[in-house]
């Protein structure tokens, strides 16, 4: 409780200054983000891919954050990354199999693209209402459904991926989400239909984002992404459903603006 009582008002502040300190914080959780999936498909201890991953993410979010009107830039980074691991295997041959290069992709693409969204959001039009809109939205969710699942959850949601996790508590997540999509208020859009949009584009995305991450921890055994955040785990657990669901919105939004506009 301690952790999330001033982690998020932190985020919430960084978010609000927006520009390179928002970018130099989201650049930070992807990088730690990013040495935690490693470790979560077996890498962890291999430094080659933790040291070129941790740097391969901090280009890209710079990329993303401060230039992100120049998308070649962008590009040749993801190019970069790609050949480093095809350099890295090359050289390390017959340590580094195959298997480890693609599974090293799958985790340092699987942080960048999706934080990599975070900064995009919220360079949008009314881009901070939209972010904030967003974190509420994930925030009411998951809260619910954690309370609700514990007090009423009978029925599991994905038993074998997430024990823990109930149908009702799913549920109950869902149509908190969806109530407060139905406030109107300076923090949020001004259109319903938008409003209840990205309601149900974090429903949806939200959910998978967290299974996902679930799906890997099943794979390495583990409880936690790792043990950075006392009593909350890691940087993975505590934004593995933004990781989906900030993707999500910044796409329905774009749809909307190229659409109907604000």
């Amino acid at each position: 409780m301690v952790t999330a009582a001033v982690g998020a008002p932190i985020l919430l502040l960084v978010l609000y200054l927006g520009d390179w300190v928002y970018g130099l914080a989201i650049g930070l959780l992807a990088v730690t983000a990013g040495i935690e999936a490693l470790r979560l498909v077996g890498l962890g201890t291999r430094r080659g891919f933790v040291y070129g991953g941790a740097l391969a993410l901090a280009l890209w979010q710079w990329a993303v954050a401060f230039r992100s009107g120049d998308p070649a830039f962008a590009l040749a980074v993801v190019n970069l990354s790609l050949l480093g691991l095809v350099v890295h295997q090359v050289l390390t041959h017959p340590r580094t199999p195959t298997r480890d290069t693609a599974l090293a992709w799958l985790a340092l693409a699987y942080v960048a693209v999706t934080f990599g969204h975070f900064p995009a959001l919220r360079a949008l039009p009314q881009g901070l209402r939209f972010t904030v809109t967003t974190f509420v939205y994930v925030w009411v969710f998951d809260t619910t459904a954690y309370l609700v699942g514990i007090r009423w959850g009978r029925r599991r949601l994905a038993p074998r991926l997430s024990p823990g996790k109930s149908v009702e508590g799913a549920v109950a997540g869902s149509l908190a989400v969806l109530a407060v999509a139905l406030i109107p208020g300076a923090l949020f859009p001004s259109f319903l239909a938008l409003r209840l949009g990205i309601g149900a584009a974090v429903i949806i995305f939200g959910q998978i984002g967290d299974l996902f991450e679930s799906s890997l921890k099943r794979f390495a055994e583990v409880k936690d992404s790792s043990r950075l955040l006392p009593g909350h785990g890691g940087i993975l657990d505590r934004f593995d459903s933004l990781m989906l669901a900030v993707p999500a919105v910044y796409y329905l939004l774009r749809l909307w603006l190229g659409t109907v506009g604000l």
